[in-house]
């Protein structure tokens, strides 16, 4: 089966989806589905449930071994691992041990 992560950011979308970006994305995975036949679509929504500002607090977060990290730290680390396993399943671009571009 092939995944697909779609990245929506559109301030216009809503039920009905009139963000034209989103409705351009609709019709390429239309598109991508009929060449394909199965197609497993994960849609993240960054209007809907934006990501945090990545700030010195998140820094200081990935860099604290995790036997120190304060139980807000260790939910930004958590909240970051999820992230990078959600691109890794989907995309099938990276390692998700490094979560670094693969061939």
């Amino acid at each position: 089966m092939n995944n697909l992560l779609q990245l929506t950011t559109s301030l216009f979308d809503g039920a009905g989806k009139q963000g034209v970006s989103s409705q351009l994305s609709d019709e390429l995975i239309a598109g991508l589905r009929a060449i394909t036949g199965e197609l497993n679509v994960n849609t993240r929504d960054f209007s809907a449930s934006p990501i945090p500002y990545f700030d010195h607090a998140w820094l200081q977060a990935l860099s604290t071994p995790a036997t120190d990290r304060t139980a807000e730290q260790s939910a930004m680390v958590a909240y970051s691992d999820s992230l990078i396993a959600e691109l890794c399943a989907d995309v099938q671009l990276c390692d998700p041990g490094h979560a670094q571009i693969v061939d």
